[in-house]
């Protein structure tokens, strides 16, 4: 970004300079030798100087856009089977001339989103894998996080690598974040994650939704947190959950995972809590046998005891050396106020001296100080406010309609629509010929309603429907995509 503001800046300050700058002030030469010195001052040579800068300035832009409108319709112009090594040099013309010194840095950056879109667009028409391939992908995704197929192809590229580098994990993460139920996005973190040992706040964020979403991977995902969550002796609702998996799920009935069910259960107990988790904590712990139950009970306990004595002990030498800490604070206070008092008297001998003046002062620079600590604390407030942001009501849908879900991860999207109505015209088509249709909806600012057909296990059982609609002509065109919680009619579900 500094680099293209710092050759923009270059090339319009040159031109303005060698070229307008020195005709203007040439010819207001001859017109000041000619009429005269006086009817000219320097507001108006800093006017002419403005004026120089940005007359290149929108030329440059005006023809740079022009230039880039015929280069881009030039690139999306070639046929793919033929031409596409020339289309991919024009796009490659395409991104250095985005960054040349005919555009402002924020402008590059909407030309950029435009190039990668198209760009990406010729790589998946062509199904290329390649890595300049990938590396357009990347950029476009992060330009454009909600393009499915950018995301489907870049996850099945990283699907088929051993390890990922920390731009791919980068790129993977920023699919999920954006897309938080894709299967093989969580499955390809969780593995990174578990073979580079990583255990933080993002990766507790990954493992919980393997977890819940039962991916293949979550068996070595449950055994890799066992160690991480004991280690750190977690006992909150995610480590209990993990625990509980571990146990039921898996038989793991080692010694360490009974131990923290029954710590679990124990503390559980002793705080009165009644919730669903806490009663299948206690499930579990009557079904573990009682002779190792009480063991474990008794053990807990004298722990427990031994960490009340130390903390007890530990309190006690705290609190020692804070009075004593105090104390000192007081004996410093009370010698500087001794000591205070002392020079104010000495300086009140002086006639030019005046203390009433001087309190005066104080009083007010001390209440100005707090009525500005005041005042920032409103702002800051009043600035929080301004930043909150409600959040998206998705109940809030049409009473003929109920959430529908799914546990298979694809589908076949088969139109989008800015309205409902022009959606529920697609809607009643499809199920009056017996289609299991729903719509999902992107956002409340820029609704889209994206209808789609059905739930499939893999991708060619749904291409292979999709198919079977077209030459029904039921529908026009299609895509597969991964499945999100949608809306269909009651009386259709």
């Amino acid at each position: 970004m500094t680099a293209n503001f710092l050759k923009y800046l270059t090339a319009r300050l040159a031109l303005a300079f060698f070229v307008f700058l020195f005709a203007s002030y040439a010819s207001m030469y001859i017109l000041y030798e000619q009429v005269g010195g006086e009817r000219y001052n320097s507001i108006l040579w800093i006017i002419i100087a403005i004026l120089s800068l940005l007359t290149p300035s929108i030329v440059l832009s005006y023809v740079g856009k022009l230039r880039f409108n015929g280069f881009l319709l030039r690139a999306g112009g070639y046929d793919l089977s033929l031409d596409s090594s020339k289309a991919m040099k024009r796009f490659e013309r395409l991104l250095r001339f985005a960054s040349s010194f005919y555009f402002f840095p924020t402008t590059t950056e909407k030309l950029l989103k435009q190039i990668y879109q198209e760009y990406s667009k010729l790589f998946l028409g062509l199904h290329a894998r390649s890595r300049a391939a990938q590396e357009v992908y990347e950029e476009a995704v992060l330009r454009h996080p909600g393009d499915v197929n950018l995301q489907n192809i870049l996850i099945d590229i990283y699907n088929e690598k051993e390890n990922l580098s920390k731009n791919e994990f980068k790129i993977c993460f920023h699919i999920f974040k954006h897309s938080l139920d894709n299967r093989k996005a969580i499955e390809i973190l969780s593995k990174y994650y578990i073979k580079n040992n990583v255990f933080d706040f993002n990766s507790q964020e990954i493992f919980s939704k393997a977890i819940k979403l039962n991916i293949s991977s979550k068996e070595k995902a449950v055994d890799f947190l066992i160690l991480k969550l004991i280690e750190l002796q977690r006992e909150d609702d995610f480590a209990a959950e993990v625990y509980l998996t571990a146990f039921s799920e898996y038989s793991n009935q080692s010694e360490p995972v009974i131990e923290a069910i029954i710590k679990l259960s124990y503390d559980r107990k002793e705080k009165g809590c009644t919730d669903n988790l806490s009663k299948k904590i206690y499930k579990t712990c009557e079904g573990i046998s009682e002779k190792i139950r009480k063991q474990l009970e008794e053990r807990l306990s004298k722990d427990r005891l031994e960490k009340e004595n130390v903390l007890s002990t530990q309190k006690e030498f705290i609190k020692e050396k804070i009075s004593g800490l105090f104390q000192k604070m007081l004996n410093i206070i009370k010698t500087t106020k001794i000591s205070f008092k002392t020079s104010i008297l000495k300086f009140q001998t002086f006639r030019f001296f005046n203390a009433s003046r001087i309190k005066k002062r104080s009083s007010i620079v001390f209440s100005s100080l707090i009525f500005a600590a005041v005042l920032l604390v409103v702002i800051a407030v009043m600035q929080g406010r301004k930043n909150f942001k409600p959040s998206l009501n998705l109940l809030n849908i049409n009473p003929q309609y109920t959430m529908y879900e799914s546990k298979l991860p694809y589908s076949i999207q088969v139109a989008a629509f800015k309205t409902l109505q022009k959606a529920e015209k697609v809607i009643n088509d499809l199920s009056a010929k017996g289609e299991k249709v729903y719509y999902t909806k992107t956002s409340e600012k820029s609704a889209w309603y994206r209808i789609r057909v059905g739930e499939f296990k893999t991708r060619k059982e749904a291409k292979f429907y999709a198919e079977k609609l077209l030459k029904t002509r039921l529908i026009k065109g299609y895509f597969i995509t991964n499945f999100e919680p949608g809306f269909i009619k009651i009386n259709e579900k």
